[in-house]
This record gives structure tokens, C-alpha cells and sequence, in this order.
């Protein structure tokens, strides 16, 4: 299955001229293993989603409070993968609707950093503070956003 996974790829590069980012294929143990360069994870800051949802989005309020929510429960389960690829739009008929979330993945190191910050802020204990000092631009109000942060982050971790 890898090996015909590589191929094809490679035939989409060659054959085709797609472009398709970096793969090698390597073997661990006996088993054959295809790497693939990761180009979704540069450093990203929420409040670039803020604007497009600003600019495109409908339903605005609703979808801000949503993704008010969704960063700081990311945020309590030290979700460091959380790039802005992980953030998905679905197409109303009228404009851009945050889809269900999706590919949230804990981490018990609450040392690391984020891939995507909040206004700079990449470390847990810096991303809350910035969640909550940003929290007008999510149309979330200040105590409100304190509570929900305080339940999230005590609930997981």
C-alpha cells in the first residue's frame, strides 16, 4: 500500500506535474515507512482567522463565540498541533460558517509551545491571558470569557 501510495505520488510530480510536497520512503524495522514534508504548520495567529471570519463569514457572532470556545478548550488540553489548517469552513449559500471541530490532540507537556498564538502569546499560561485580553474581538464579554476559560482550564488537565 506505501509503496504504491509513493509511486503514485511520485507519477503525479513526474508524469503529471502536480506539485506535491517532499516524500521519502524509508524503512523502520521491516516495515516500509513514507515520510511526508509538513507544510501546515508555520507560526499563525488566531486573530488572522478573526479577520477572514470578519470579512466572509456569516453569522458572525455566533461563529466568533464558537471559536472563542474552541481556543480555549484547546488551550486546556495543550492542543500544540492546533495550526490553522485545523480550523475548517463550511459554505452557507450566504458566506463562510465554521465547520464541527475537528483534529484536536492533547498534550501533557504544558511546557510546549503552540503552533498558532493568540496575539502573539504561544505558551499555555500566555495564551490564556491573551484569550481573555482579546476577548471583545471574539463579541465575548470579559467576565463571561473569564468563567469559561476558568472551567476549561480546570476541567481537563
Amino acid at each position: 500500500m506505501i509503496l504504491g501510495e509513493c509511486k503514485l505520488v511520485n507519477f503525479w510530480r513526474r508524469g503529471l506535474g502536480i506539485e506535491i510536497t517532499n516524500i521519502k520512503l524509508v524503512e523502520i524495522g521491516k516495515k516500509k515507512v513514507l515520510l511526508l514534508e509538513r507544510f501546515d504548520r508555520e507560526h499563525r495567529d488566531y486573530l488572522e482567522l478573526i479577520d477572514f471570519m470578519m470579512e466572509y463569514g456569516v453569522n458572525v457572532t455566533k461563529n466568533l463565540n464558537e471559536l472563542f470556545k474552541r481556543i480555549a478548550f484547546t488551550i486546556s488540553v495543550n492542543n500544540t498541533d492546533d495550526h490553522l489548517r485545523n480550523h475548517g469552513f463550511l459554505w452557507s449559500g450566504n458566506g463562510w460558517e465554521l465547520s464541527p471541530m475537528f483534529d484536536v490532540n492533547p498534550n501533557p507537556n504544558k511546557t510546549e509551545e503552540r503552533v498558532t498564538s493568540i496575539a502573539g502569546a504561544a505558551t499555555r499560561e500566555e495564551s490564556f491571558a491573551a484569550l481573555l485580553e482579546n476577548s471583545n474581538l471574539f463579541r465575548v464579554k470579559k467576565h463571561q470569557a473569564q468563567d469559561l476559560i476558568n472551567s476549561f482550564a480546570s476541567s481537563y488537565w
